[in-house]
């Protein structure tokens, strides 16, 4: 080869060296995206069905034991008799259970958060009224059952909840995330190198 190739072959060695850089650069820094499951439960005591989403870290394998510290958020649609509420990694207190493998299915899956009023006590004439802890939980079981509830505010001598039952509770596919434009630049970037290579060996 002549020495006029010789600033061709350097300029070509030198994007490949910078494309395997980026490269490298890229997968370290690329976070598994975040994934979501979707519930779908029939009601026995409100009306109709009922929706909930479960949003997760990446990180999560699906058919492994849930922690705490996969949750991002969990929210419940809320029906006729329970309102909306949502979950949070900061605020949630227990989870448990599993997202399985092959979805839809029935699950075991369990969380609650943290309570966010202190009990106090009034005394009337005939009932001790007691202001509860508002907490919110979710269950549901691999038999198909489900619950909801929110702590009402208020019990008259015993602990009272708004609730949430039915069955026919199922977990659908998570939401997995497409490749970042990133990667597809990367990708393109390498084979025009590659043409150029060829290209210029002809």
């Amino acid at each position: 080869m002549s020495r006029s190739h010789h600033p061709m072959r350097l300029l070509l060695t030198a994007l490949t060296a910078l494309v395997l850089l980026a490269g490298t650069a890229l997968a370290t820094a690329i976070v598994p995206a975040n994934k979501t499951f979707s519930f779908v439960g029939a009601c026995t005591d409100c009306s109709g069905s009922v929706t909930a989403t479960l949003v997760v870290n990446g990180a999560y394998t699906q058919g492994n034991p849930l922690a705490t510290s996969d949750l991002v958020s969990f929210t419940y649609g809320g029906s006729n008799l329970l309102p909306l509420f949502t979950i949070t990694n900061t605020s949630v207190t227990t989870m448990s259970g599993l997202i399985p493998t092959g979805l839809p299915s029935f699950a075991d899956f369990y969380i609650t958060d943290a309570a966010i009023a202190t009990p106090t006590f009034q005394t009337f004439t005939l009932l001790s009224v007691i202001d509860a802890p508002t907490t919110h939980f979710f269950e549901s079981t691999a038999a198909g059952t489900w619950r909801a509830g929110l702590g009402s505010g208020v019990a008259i001598n015993l602990d009272q909840y708004d609730s949430d039952n039915g069955t026919a509770g199922t977990w659908g596919t998570p939401n997995n995330a497409v490749p970042e434009p990133g990667a597809f630049a990367l990708v393109a970037g390498g084979l025009a190198v590659l043409g150029l290579r060829r290209w210029r060996r002809q």
